[in-house]
């Protein structure tokens, strides 16, 4: 679908810039500081800020071809991801009405069915901060639970790192929250198995994003600073 006439018009460069690196790897294949692969166009921008991205729109790329709706796919299935989701984390504490009437409400939110007719990045940023928020938050957590949190939390990083400020920060608080009111209840434990789930889930969010650090940043660090830095 075209976007919303709501949008900004400058917002539809927005899908070339991300869409760059992605197009660049699958055009041009390779990669390198050449005119070859990631960096074939432009610094190669969206492949150092936004690595995971990068490399989920390079799979549609390879399967689908090249072109605006294969640009647009990825937001639009993050988008339904995000609302199917929410509505299931509502219907196990409720029931399957309000976990229905929860995925309608998600369905017709503004934000998301604006970002999800876009290839932007935010639908894919919030499926993973959902699938985090799911997985901090179940109906009977586990250490496993946690560790996935952790790295959901960092593949949300990966696709646009202000997760930082809209995921790391309130999921702490609402953590610490919880945490606060389960000590209340005097349950037995409670503290040595919070802190577990805190230490597991840093661990899923620091191996989550070792991956990049690894395969893009340190053998590109002098483009990553330059990208960071302008």
């Amino acid at each position: 679908a075209d976007p919303p006439a709501i949008m900004p018009d400058p917002t539809v460069m927005d899908e070339g810039l991300w869409a760059d690196s992605a197009r660049g790897r699958v055009l041009f294949h390779g990669e390198g500081p050449g005119p070859r692969g990631y960096f074939a166009d432009d610094l190669g921008n969206s492949y150092l800020i936004a690595p995971l991205y990068t490399w989920l729109l390079s799979a549609v790329y390879w399967v689908f071809g090249v072109g605006l709706w294969q640009t647009r796919l990825l937001a639009a299935l993050m988008s339904l991801g995000t609302a199917a989701l929410a509505g299931s984390f509502v219907a196990r504490r409720s029931n399957y009405h309000y976990g229905s009437l929860c995925v309608l409400v998600m369905g017709v939110c503004p934000l998301l069915d604006q970002h999800g007719r876009f290839g932007l990045l935010e639908s894919s940023q919030a499926f993973f901060l959902m699938a985090s928020f799911v997985l901090l938050f179940p109906l009977r957590p586990s250490m496993l639970k946690a560790l996935l949190a952790g790295a959901a939390m960092g593949a949300a990083m990966l696709t646009k790192p202000n997760s930082l400020n809209f995921g790391v920060v309130p999921f702490a608080l609402a953590f610490g929250v919880s945490w606060f009111y389960e000590a209340r209840e005097h349950r037995a434990g409670t503290h040595i198995r919070r802190l577990q789930q805190g230490l597991c889930i840093t661990l899923g969010g620091m191996l989550a994003i070792a991956i990049p650090a690894l395969l893009v940043w340190l053998p590109h660090w002098d483009e990553f600073l330059l990208t960071i830095t302008h």
